[in-house]
């Protein structure tokens, strides 16, 4: 059922502990919650694919593992999350379902890299640039 769903989404995140996540998902949920007003759930229903797409080549064997939990060791993991964030009912799933325009990211991607810029890549498997 509906808790089954939620509970494999949980673990599957979670799986990807390779220094990028949770701290470096959570450091920008807090900060794109607090900016746009949206839930920290719709943060991580958001966030998270890109995330995993962002640092796949950095953190391979972490996200082929959560690609085997899901059954699909050929699948990108990424893709894996954003089908499953799909399928929640009620919960955002693009920047667009919480009012945020690609003008308005493109701002949040500098500000966040220009105040904290040394964090994020210090957090990070694979540099932001």
């Amino acid at each position: 059922g509906m808790e089954e769903v939620y509970l494999g989404g949980w673990m599957a995140v979670r799986a990807l502990f390779t220094g990028c996540y949770p701290a470096l998902g959570h450091l920008l949920q807090n900060h794109y919650s607090a900016r746009f007003s949206a839930h920290q759930g719709a943060c991580s229903a958001i966030l998270s694919p890109r995330l995993l797409r962002h640092h796949h080549t950095a953190t391979q064997p972490q996200q082929k593992r959560i690609s085997e939990i899901f059954g699909r060791p050929d699948v990108p993991a990424s893709k894996l999350v954003a089908q499953l964030v799909q399928k929640l009912p009620g919960v955002p799933k693009d920047h667009e379902d919480v009012g945020v325009s690609m003008e308005e990211l493109e701002k949040f991607a500098g500000w966040m890299f220009e105040t904290h810029g040394e964090r994020l890549n210090r957090l990070s498997p694979r540099k932001f640039e």
